[in-house]
């Protein structure tokens, strides 16, 4: 009778373990639906309209609007994004699932000009791999330097201290990957102010 009490509680202690084990797998499973899907995971957040997003931003004192936002191909983003069009470049964010993207431009009374580009992409993870590739694009060029206003929390960029003076400021919302390019009198100030006002509007929308 003891040893058929021992092997009773031995049965008992494995059926417990077993359930445990399943009741944690389940959890795990759970947690795991609730997490990023990959390359669909747009973060929670809605697509942009990039020509209504950039509507909503006012035109900085020293800066001339160059004729409101505007819906861009391909190679116009690139342009405004890197300051020169590229064409095997725009082939590429076409190749990658670029969606639609917008463009807005201001040039400065001292000299510069300033571009903001919203693209929409499918998911978070490619809008933030083009976002950062943006970011870094300018890094190893004279003057050139990491960027990250502190006004703009989870902003990527690059500020060049002579030359052109080129600023660029990047940042993701969800599917979208928001862009400011700035050069000359345009103040860093305005580049960050008006990445910020970007992001609150678009992730008033999520």
């Amino acid at each position: 009778m003891i040893q058929m009490s021992a092997v009773e509680d031995r049965l008992t202690t494995t059926r417990r373990r077993s359930a445990l084990a399943a009741a944690a797998a389940a959890v795990l499973i759970a947690l795991a639906g609730c997490g990023p899907e990959g390359p669909r995971d747009t973060g929670g957040l809605a697509a942009a309209d990039p020509v209504a997003l950039l509507g909503v931003l006012p035109t900085p004192s020293g800066l001339t609007d160059d004729g409101g936002p505007l819906a861009a191909e391909p190679l116009d983003l690139i342009e405004a994004i890197l300051g020169m069009r590229d064409a095997a470049r725009a082939d590429r964010v076409v190749a990658a699932g670029l969606r639609h993207g917008g463009v807005r431009r201001w040039t400065a009374a001292g000299g510069g000009s300033m571009a903001a580009a919203v693209t929409v992409w499918p998911s978070k993870p490619i809008a933030y791999n083009f976002s950062l590739q943006v970011s870094q694009q300018d890094l190893g060029g004279s003057g050139v330097s990491a960027w990250t206003p502190r006004d703009v929390p989870g902003g990527q960029g690059t500020r060049q201290s002579g030359g052109a003076r080129v600023r660029v400021l990047t940042r993701t919302v969800g599917p979208n990957a928001l862009v400011i390019r700035a050069s000359g009198a345009v103040p860093d100030a305005v580049v960050a102010k008006t990445m910020e006002r970007l992001i609150v509007v678009q992730e008033a929308k999520g």
